[in-house]
């Protein structure tokens, strides 16, 4: 019996995976650490292969179009987060596969949700976010009509090595790779904007444990986090390496910095980060705490890569 990872070799998959023993890894690019398996979630006959060739015990849904790309093309978005669900689903139901754990945001949140909890209005103001509030929908569906057991978390904006991509979402964690690959980082957003992010290792740990755990007592879990700005990293990143930042701010820039200022401000208010940084059903906790823990640890792994 094997877990299947679809975007295993993703940002965050890649972490997931290393916390199981030979998983099957479904990506449209090659990952490490388990069986790999070339292919889209988006073409039903290579999720079917996949499930026909391997004893899929449960599944881990990774894959997912990210912020940026969702709202430059809204349909190639749906097909990857949405119909990509609904084949991950079918193909339980076909192959009777009780367990999904979906990664989801809290971008399925908005203006109407706050202060918000697991079971609080869903309220998007993204098409990312519009994506992973109808995956959950679907995965309510089939939890009711077909006895699924459809666990969503919920996270943060995640930093650590390696996300590719653009947006403000990818700001943090792209400045710390720039760091220490070139000794600068060129820096499009004020160094006061502030977002709520929790780290990649401690993201992948919570899914394993609510992927190990038998029984869990609501369908659920918001994942908290830390609330850091770019100030924050940068002077984390110069206590470990030479670092010169380039900040080249524009009115765009500053608008989209003023956006995620304001929403973090509004989460901070209400203490729903910290309220959800230990789920103690889960026996989780976030470890890095900090924006030197974070950036040593980004900075460590960076180095263990390399050699």
């Amino acid at each position: 019996m094997a877990v299947l990872i679809t975007g295993g070799a993703g940002f965050l998959g890649r972490f997931v995976a290393k916390h199981f023993d030979s998983p099957v890894i479904l990506d449209l690019k090659e990952g490490k650490g388990g069986i790999f398996e070339f292919g889209s979630v988006t073409a039903w006959s290579d999720i079917a292969e996949v499930f026909r060739k391997h004893e899929i015990e449960g599944v881990i849904h990774a894959a997912a179009e990210l912020s940026v790309k969702a709202e430059k093309s809204h349909l190639d978005a749906f097909r990857a987060n949405v119909e990509g669900t609904l084949n991950i689903l079918e193909a339980c139901r076909v192959f009777d596969v009780e367990k999904v754990v979906f990664t989801s945001s809290h971008s399925v949140y908005g203006p109407r949700s706050y202060p918000f909890t697991e079971f609080s209005y869903r309220d998007p103001t993204t098409f990312y976010g519009v994506t992973k509030a109808c995956s959950e929908i679907l995965g309510t569906y089939y939890s009711h009509t077909y006895g699924i057991d459809f666990r969503t978390v919920r996270f943060p904006i995640l930093v650590g090595p390696f996300r590719r991509g653009m947006g403000a979402s990818v700001a943090f964690s792209s400045l710390i790779d720039d760091a220490f690959f070139n000794g600068t980082s060129v820096i499009t957003l004020p160094e006061e904007t502030k977002l709520p992010v929790l780290y990649v290792k401690d993201a992948a740990e919570l899914v394993f444990r609510l992927y190990n755990k038998d029984r869990v007592s609501k369908p659920v879990f918001n994942a908290g986090g830390v609330v850091l700005s770019i100030k924050d990293i940068v002077e984390a990143v110069k206590k470990f390496i030479p670092f010169k930042p380039q900040f080249r701010i524009d009115d765009e820039s500053r608008r989209i910095a003023q956006q995620w200022t304001l929403m973090t401000e509004m989460v901070e208010k209400a203490g729903i980060i910290d309220k959800y940084s230990r789920i103690e059903e889960l026996d989780w906790e976030i470890r890095w705490k900090s924006a030197e823990e974070i950036v040593e640890d980004h900075l460590k792994t960076l180095a263990e890569v390399e050699e």
